[in-house]
């Protein structure tokens, strides 16, 4: 693994603080068109900002700081898309009421600690007496507010998640996320697609490495362009409402605070047609957002592209690929390792009928990942270190 110096974890530091600075005092709207009823404010944890989203409970906003558009909105909008517009339009109907319970249970009023406005985020050391302080910090201040923090992966932060749990966060699976690891061969018969389908990735990447640009410069004066080709990927072709609408100041400020490593592919004339943006901390490379021109042939191997990017950077360096959600068949095939992301909730502070929720959600997705049949091992360390608290 290569070792950062001084100088650069420094540099590394004061670039993240930028970054989030300018959340904090430029305003979530700024950057995120659906990003009515959201406040980004800071919160300290030792030397490190720590960004806290805070949510009004009110409708519209994106998954991403929704729990209803999480674990209502978006499951009824895939149902409903393989069965079919006349049956999508009848699950549209019938979630109405359970929706309205929800928001009026303040399920949706929620701080969200640790939250970067997308779903990568550096994680947070896990000194459980600050921790404690933080959490109880942030419930002081939102009484009103289940305080969450979101996208804890055990697996690559044990010791956080034991913390949280012990702290007496409900550890809620969120959602089923792939890791590549450094250095595996992937040998044997049984393994051969996986190195068919490797091989020909980087065959793609290296096609294209003769038009890749990691200027921030170069593709911050593209910020319009960014934006478009993430548009055409995640709201044209999925719901726009409940996914982030991301400003074009937004993709500059990625672009240009130096918190993120950046890369974009144009074509002979220099048109952008491809880009991707990953967090890279603590010796694990975390996908963060990307997009590609849709409109193109898929001959040309973008998705694949901007997809592989992380693996072979992250292989040059010996790093852990956190390759997040979704198109699980594509990574598996690839050779990427599910296990279980979790969000820790704390509602201790909450009236009871406002826990409620909570709780049968945490019991709904312990069953769905008990079906999956994976991550047993992870869900009984944290009751453990739950139950030693209690």
């Amino acid at each position: 693994m290569v070792a950062r110096g001084g100088s650069g974890l420094h540099a590394e530091r004061e670039a993240t603080r930028a970054y989030l600075e300018a959340l904090a005092t430029r305003g979530v709207r700024t950057f995120l068109a659906n990003g009515h009823g959201l406040e980004l404010v800071l919160e300290t944890l030792g030397d490190r900002l720590v960004p806290v989203l805070v949510a009004d409970g009110a409708a519209g906003k994106p998954a991403n700081a929704s729990p209803i558009a999480t674990h209502l909105g978006y499951p009824v909008h895939e149902i409903g898309r393989r069965r079919g517009a006349l049956a999508r339009r009848g699950l549209d109907l019938a979630a109405r009421p359970p929706a309205a319970t929800l928001r009026a249970l303040g399920f949706d009023r929620v701080a969200f600690v640790n939250h970067w406005l997308f779903p990568s985020a550096e994680p947070l050391p896990p000194d459980s007496a600050g921790l404690a302080w933080l959490i109880s910090s942030v419930a002081r201040r939102h009484p009103r507010h289940a305080v969450v923090l979101p996208g804890v992966v055990p697996a690559l932060s044990p010791d956080l998640a034991l913390s949280l749990a012990g702290l007496g966060g409900r550890a809620i699976p969120s959602r089923v996320v792939h890791l590549h690891r450094p250095g595996r061969a992937f040998p044997g018969h049984a393994m051969r697609t996986v190195r068919h389908n490797r091989n020909a990735d980087f065959a793609v990447h290296a096609r294209h490495d003769a038009h890749k640009i990691s200027d921030p410069a170069f593709l911050a004066e593209r910020s319009d362009r960014l934006s478009e080709l993430y548009r055409g990927l995640y709201l044209e072709r999925h719901p726009a409402h409940l996914n982030p609408q991301y400003t074009p100041e937004f993709f500059r400020l990625l672009v240009e605070s130096g918190a993120f490593e950046v890369a974009g592919w144009t074509d002979e004339s220099g048109e952008l047609r491809a880009f991707n943006i990953r967090l890279v901390r603590g010796g694990v490379t975390r996908w963060t957002i990307g997009g590609y021109d849709t409109r193109l042939p898929p001959s040309l191997g973008l998705y694949r592209l901007i997809a592989i990017d992380d693996v072979v950077s992250a292989e040059a360096r010996g790093l852990v690929v956190n390759a997040g959600g979704g198109n699980d068949d594509f990574k598996r095939r690839r050779g990427a390792e599910p296990t279980a992301e979790f969000e820790f909730v704390f509602v201790d502070h909450l009236p009871r009928p406002a826990r409620l929720p909570w709780q049968a959600l945490e019991r709904a997705r312990r069953l769905r990942l008990a079906g999956q049949g994976h991550s047993a091992d992870l869900v009984e360390a944290l009751d453990v270190a739950a139950g030693a608290r209690q």
